[in-house]
C-alpha cells in the first residue's frame, strides 16, 4: 500500500555519472548542384539523477557524431531543481510558446506518468514518481524547454518557510536538517580560515628566520 511520500531533499553531489537519452533524431537534406546531401540533428537529455539536467541539439552528416555533439552541449547547458524524496515539492506548471507543462507531484509507486522529452528529462533528473500533462504542441523542442521552465519555478519549501518565519509540519525535519547543515559549514568555513592564516604565519616565520640567516653570513 502506497503512503505519504515522506521524502527528503536530494543534496547535489559532485562527480555523479551523466546519463544521457536520446528524446529525437531528425534528418534534414540540402539541395546542391550534385545532388542532395543529408545531415541528422539529435535532441538530447542529460542528468545526474540527482536534481541535475540538461537539455540540447547536436547537428552532424551522422547520427553518431550528432549525438555526441548534443549531448556535449547539453553537458555545459545543465540546472539544477528541487527533488522531495522520488518527486517534486509541489505541483507546477510553465508555458513556452503555444506548449504548456503541467507537473503534479504523486506518491511512491506510482511511476513517471508521461511520455515523450516531459518523461526523458524528468528520469534522467531523478524523478520516480510523477503526473504530467502537455497542453497545446508537442513539438519536442517547446515540450523541453517549457519542462525545464516548471523544473526552475519549483521553489525549496526550506527557504520559503524562512522567508514567511512559518513551519509546515511536513517539512518540519527538513528545517532541522538545513539548520544543522549550516552550522556545519560554518564550523568547516572558520577551520578552513584558520588552516589558511596559520599556514600564512609560518611562511612569513621562515621568510624571517631565512633573512636573519643571510644577515648573519654577510657578517
Amino acid at each position: 500500500m502506497a503512503g505519504k511520500n515522506k521524502g527528503e531533499f536530494i543534496e547535489i553531489e559532485p562527480k555523479q555519472e551523466i546519463v544521457e537519452k536520446v528524446v529525437r533524431v531528425n534528418r534534414y537534406a540540402k539541395v546542391h548542384k550534385g545532388g542532395r546531401h543529408f545531415s541528422f540533428g539529435a535532441l538530447v537529455v542529460v542528468g545526474d539523477k540527482n536534481g541535475r539536467v540538461g537539455f540540447a541539439q547536436g547537428k552532424a552528416r551522422e547520427v553518431s557524431v550528432a549525438v555526441t555533439k548534443g549531448a556535449k552541449a547539453a553537458r555545459s547547458n545543465m540546472f539544477t531543481f528541487t527533488l522531495y524524496g522520488t518527486t517534486i515539492p509541489h505541483s507546477v506548471m510553465a508555458t513556452y510558446c503555444s506548449t504548456t507543462v503541467f507537473l503534479k507531484p504523486a506518491r511512491p509507486g506510482t511511476g513517471v506518468i508521461a511520455g515523450g522529452g516531459v518523461r526523458a528529462l524528468l528520469e534522467v533528473g531523478g524523478v520516480q514518481d510523477i503526473y504530467t500533462k502537455i497542453i497545446g504542441s508537442t513539438n519536442p523542442h517547446n515540450v523541453l524547454k517549457a519542462t525545464a521552465l516548471a523544473l526552475k519555478s519549483i521553489m525549496n519549501p526550506v527557504e520559503v518557510m524562512k522567508k514567511r518565519g512559518k513551519v509546515i509540519r511536513k517539512f518540519e525535519h527538513m528545517v532541522e536538517k538545513a539548520a544543522e547543515e549550516e552550522k556545519a559549514e560554518g564550523e568547516t568555513e572558520a577551520k578552513v580560515v584558520i588552516e589558511s592564516t596559520d599556514s600564512k604565519e609560518d611562511k612569513v616565520a621562515t621568510d624571517v628566520e631565512e633573512e636573519i640567516g643571510e644577515n648573519e653570513m654577510v657578517e
